[in-house]
């Protein structure tokens, strides 16, 4: 990467949701004890019309014309991203699939960021066989190395990236940017969730969903930011 960059170190809660963009970023779990610290589960990712759903990126593709992480024009009223960029004065955006993987990892060479195997998936993140139904606040279980939590299970966490079957990562040494479009308007999203079964938590672990789906428990996100040169 060309970039540092900031990722968060949680999935983004339903009380910072609730702080940034008036919502709480859920369907089923609003009332829940724990809810405040919960992940977000229900967010949509974008839109293809205006007058759709609000989201994270509504109405703005991310595309070889309307690339610009961190700077791409966003709707101030109807995208959560702007919204928290309004609140907080930084440029948040989007981690990209490699951004994302690239943290998630924090080096790791296996499927799991659990250092070889040798900590249970159910040590490091929620997913079928512990969740019980029902996503879980964040950071309970074992942060990777770079002490990052629920890189797997719990919500799958948007990215930038169109999601194209035929893309190949390996195929770019430097900023793997991600393909201009996918034809079918699906994007991605990575890392499991709290109903995923283990072979779907892993760090390759990733869902798709056309673009202009309304918002579905089990989608969440992390704040991506560049980092500032000093």
């Amino acid at each position: 990467f060309t970039n540092d960059y900031y990722m968060a170190i949680y999935e983004t809660t339903q009380k910072q949701m609730l702080n940034l963009t008036g919502v709480r970023g859920t369907i089923e779990f609003a009332d829940a004890e724990d809810a405040d610290i919960m992940p977000a589960d229900a967010v949509a990712w974008g839109s293809l019309t205006d007058s759709a759903h609000d989201s994270l990126s509504h109405y703005n593709s991310w595309n070889v014309t309307t690339r610009g992480q961190g700077v791409r024009s966003l709707s101030s009223t109807r995208s959560y991203i702007a919204k928290a960029r309004a609140k907080t004065g930084l440029q948040l955006d989007l981690p990209t699939a490699a951004q994302w993987e690239f943290a998630a990892r924090a080096g790791s060479g296996s499927l799991n960021h659990n250092d070889k195997d040798h900590l249970s998936l159910g040590e490091i993140a929620w997913y079928d066989e512990n969740s019980g139904g029902t996503v879980h606040p964040v950071g309970k279980k074992v942060p990777n190395a770079w002490g990052i939590y629920d890189v797997q299970g719990n919500v799958y966490e948007w990215v930038l990236d169109w999601k194209v079957s035929s893309y190949q990562y390996s195929d770019f040494e430097i900023d793997p940017p991600g393909p201009d479009r996918d034809d079918a308007y699906h994007v991605e999203a990575r890392g499991g969730r709290y109903s995923a079964a283990t072979n779907l938590c892993t760090l390759v672990s990733l869902s798709s969903r056309w673009v202009n789906s309304a918002p579905a428990t089990g989608y969440g996100f992390r704040f991506w930011l560049k980092a500032m040169v000093p």
